[in-house]
């Protein structure tokens, strides 16, 4: 399955299914008259897909979007939350959906956190944390969750340093399975780092990856880091060249 946007009818999201031989099964749009992207696709044991994305048509124009569809690409719901960007989606052991997103920071201007929603097979909200930390922080790493149900969301953190200086960390943020905080820890250096994807080990071992310019030995090297259950750093490796490698 993969998810995006189009751009020649419309801005709509787009959703392919593919045979596991690479043969194009179907393919759709969904969307209105404004414009509508797909960011990561979750798929059920029974063969739902679940899609999470934004809309600039539904709700109140500027909304993070979550949409069923069956195996066969009929739509089943759509549900949005107001004000917010979908950046991943991931079932959990207990059939339920976790939504990781980037949301206004409220009563400020340019700022933003996490939002972490669950959200029911339905369709209907089961609960909804929001995450603030520095000037602003997100979720563009996306999210997974543990075979304990615990969620761990990957981003970024930008806070100002001294004399006005802006720097950014990855940013790597569990939640127990009732969306309680457990620990978030930042990782990076004075050059610009951020997490861009996140899997849970059987084990509990977290790995966060992601793009580094402040280690390694060229421009947005990747890195691999690991951390144990409790946030304690196992290890980091990284890879690159002279170039540019992501």
């Amino acid at each position: 399955y993969v998810t995006g946007t189009t751009s020649g009818v419309g801005g709509d999201l787009l959703l392919l299914k593919f045979s596991p031989a690479g043969t194009l099964l179907w393919q759709l749009r969904w969307g209105g008259s404004a414009f509508e992207g797909g960011e990561d696709i979750a798929v059920g044991a029974d063969g739902s897909v679940y899609v999470v994305g934004g809309t600039t048509t539904f709700g109140s124009g500027n909304d993070l979007a979550v949409l069923k569809f069956t195996a066969d690409g009929a739509l089943v719901w759509q549900q949005t939350w107001a004000s917010a960007r979908g950046d991943g989606i991931a079932l959990g052991p207990d059939g339920n959906l976790y939504v990781a997103g980037t949301a206004a920071r409220p009563g400020s201007i340019g700022r933003a956190d996490v939002v972490l929603l669950s959200v029911d097979p339905a369709g209907v909200l089961r609960w909804q944390r929001q995450y603030a930390a520095g000037d602003s922080v997100d979720a563009r790493g996306g999210v997974a969750v543990g075979a304990d149900g615990s969620i761990a969301v990957a981003g970024a953190i930008t806070a100002r340093a001294g004399g006005g200086s802006v720097d950014m960390e990855a940013l790597i943020v569990k939640f127990a399975p009732d969306g309680s905080l457990e620990w978030d820890r930042g990782w990076g250096g004075r050059s610009g780092d951020t997490g861009e994807g996140v899997a849970i080990a059987p084990d509990g071992t977290v790995l966060l990856a992601g793009n580094t310019n402040s280690f390694g030995a060229g421009i947005d090297d990747a890195f691999l880091l690991r951390l144990r259950p409790d946030g304690r750093r196992i290890d980091a490796s990284l890879w690159g060249g002279s170039a540019i490698d992501h």
